[in-house]
């Protein structure tokens, strides 16, 4: 693929990457708000089902990414480090996403969830960054 296509998937996956990163930040602190309004967490639920878009595009342009320079990228220990912690951070959203249904409603917060999270999705940006920079 020409270098122009590379560098459109390049800035769709950082842009990806921000969305989600702001939503898990958003999230913390609506999280941590004292008491927690319960209109804010319904929508805050809502903003992590939209979110899955931009999931699915980190998921799809990193796939493109890594495919590009698998050679490089696949003898790296930290691009699979990468995809074990965003199965792992996909997991855990899915599970309190999957919980929260079940309910009917939101949820009860749980900031350590949120922190947790944010702490993953921290890390696999870092660590993007740490394989195209290296």
């Amino acid at each position: 693929m020409s270098e122009g296509f590379h560098t459109l998937v390049l800035i769709l996956h950082v842009l990806g990457a921000a969305v989600i990163l702001g939503v898990a930040l958003v999230s913390l602190i609506v999280q941590l708000k004292k008491p927690p309004v319960a209109d804010n967490l319904k929508l805050l639920g809502q903003i992590w089902k939209k979110a899955h878009f931009a999931f699915g595009l980190e998921v799809l342009t990193g796939m493109y990414l890594a495919a590009s320079e698998a050679d490089e990228f696949i003898k790296n220990p930290l691009l699979w480090v990468k995809l074990g912690l965003i199965v792992v951070a996909w997991a855990i959203s899915a599970k309190v996403s999957w919980r929260n249904e079940e309910k009917g409603q939101s949820g009860e917060p749980d900031p350590k969830i949120a922190w947790v999270v944010l702490l993953i999705y921290a890390a696999i940006i870092s660590i993007g960054v740490l394989l195209v920079e290296g």
